[in-house]
Order: structure tokens, then C-alpha cells, then sequence
């Protein structure tokens, strides 16, 4: 009887499987990267749907006017917000009232490190000069904490530029 021989078993070299962690994890690395954008989009859609996006824009408002800001309920149709009314007391000497504002926010712009609001406006813009006209302007808030809900790993994808093209307000 004749016998077949065994295949003989090929040793694979430790070269060439580290070669191989090496080229997974460069892909994997390329693929994230690629993906971060995406992701950090998806992540702020939620977030600005949300009732703490409200709170967070009305403390951030006051912070960067000096005054104190009251932001009626958000309401998101696709990429459009509507708000009902915003209050702001105290900002730097005024007291303004806005009824209907709203925008649109274009989150491709996100992906070029700026927020990109259009169509902005308002139905009913009312100024008033302020009793305690300029008290506020003594102590500036701190803004720093506007951004602590947002994860670590991705603030440094979140824009810090803002693009608003044309404000329309009916009256005022």
C-alpha cells in the first residue's frame, strides 16, 4: 500500500502576525478617524434636542451678556429651532425680549470647526434700557462650565466659532 505523505504544517513567523495587529489596527485608526465627524454630528443632534441644551444655552447666554436669561421650551423641526420666547435681563445695561425667534443650523459646517446658523430672526424684538444699567458688567460670568455635559474625547471636536448670516426681525 502506497501512503500518502502529510502535508507538511507551515509555521507562520511572529513577523507576520504583528504585521497583521499592525495593518488592523492602522485601519481601525483611519476608520475612527473618518467616523469622528460623524459621529461628534450625531452626538450634538441628540444633545441639542434636549432639555439640558436648553438650560446649558440660557446659562451661556447670560454668561456672555452679563445678564440673566430665561429661554421658553426649544423646538426642533430637522435642523430648524423655534423658540417661543427668551427673556434677558441685566445685559450690559438692557433688558430684551424676543417672542418667536427663530434659526436654522446647518451641521455640515461643524465638520469645518464652526456652528453656521441662517435664517435667523425673530417675530418680536422689544429693548428696553435697564434699572441696574451697567451692575453686571463688574462680574463676568465664567463660561467654562457650558461645555461640562459634552465627553471629553469629543469637546475638542465641538466648534468654538459661530457664522450667523443675516438676523430677521418683523418688529421691533
Amino acid at each position: 500500500m502506497h501512503r500518502r505523505p502529510r502535508p507538511t504544517r507551515r509555521k507562520s513567523s511572529p513577523l507576520r502576525w504583528l504585521g497583521g495587529l499592525a495593518a488592523l489596527i492602522v485601519i481601525a485608526a483611519v476608520t475612527l478617524n473618518l467616523l469622528a465627524p460623524t459621529l461628534v454630528t450625531r452626538f450634538i443632534r441628540a444633545y441639542v434636542q434636549k432639555e439640558a441644551f436648553r438650560e446649558k444655552a440660557a446659562e451661556l447666554i447670560a454668561a456672555k451678556t452679563g445678564g440673566e436669561a430665561h429661554l421658553d421650551s426649544l423646538t426642533w423641526n430637522d435642523d430648524n429651532a423655534l423658540v417661543s420666547e427668551m427673556q434677558l435681563e441685566g445685559a450690559h445695561g438692557w433688558d430684551v425680549e424676543a417672542v418667536g425667534l427663530h434659526a436654522a443650523l446647518d451641521f455640515g459646517a461643524i465638520r469645518n470647526g464652526m456652528w453656521s446658523i441662517h435664517s435667523a430672526g425673530a417675530d418680536e424684538l422689544t429693548l428696553r434700557r435697564s434699572a441696574s444699567a451697567m451692575s453686571n458688567l463688574e462680574n463676568p460670568s465664567d463660561t467654562a462650565d457650558a461645555v461640562d455635559s459634552i465627553p471629553s474625547f469629543l469637546q475638542r471636536h465641538i466648534p468654538t466659532k459661530t457664522e450667523i448670516s443675516g438676523f430677521d426681525v418683523r418688529q421691533f
